[in-house]
C-alpha cells in the first residue's frame, strides 16, 4: 500500500486537480435530479426529459459518439 502511495505522490494525482470542478457540478445536477424525482414524481418524466435534450446535445457536440451505454 505504501509503495502505491508513493507512485501516486510521484505522479502527481493527489495533486492534479482539473476536472475537479466539472466533477463536483455533474454529482450536484445527479443528486438534485434523484431528490426532485423523489420528491415529486411527478416532475421526474420532466427531469428525465430534460437531461435527455442535454445528452442530446452533448451528443451532437461531440460529434455523435453514441449513447450512453456505449453503443454507437
Amino acid at each position: 500500500m505504501k509503495k502505491l502511495l508513493s507512485i501516486a505522490v510521484t505522479c502527481k494525482i493527489w495533486r492534479d486537480t482539473r476536472g475537479q470542478e466539472l466533477i463536483e457540478w455533474a454529482l450536484l445536477g445527479g443528486f438534485i435530479a434523484c431528490a426532485a424525482g423523489t420528491i415529486a414524481p411527478g416532475a421526474a418524466g420532466d427531469v428525465i426529459g430534460i437531461f435527455g435534450k442535454v445528452l442530446a446535445s452533448l451528443s451532437l457536440a461531440g460529434g455523435g459518439g453514441g449513447d450512453l451505454a456505449g453503443r454507437s
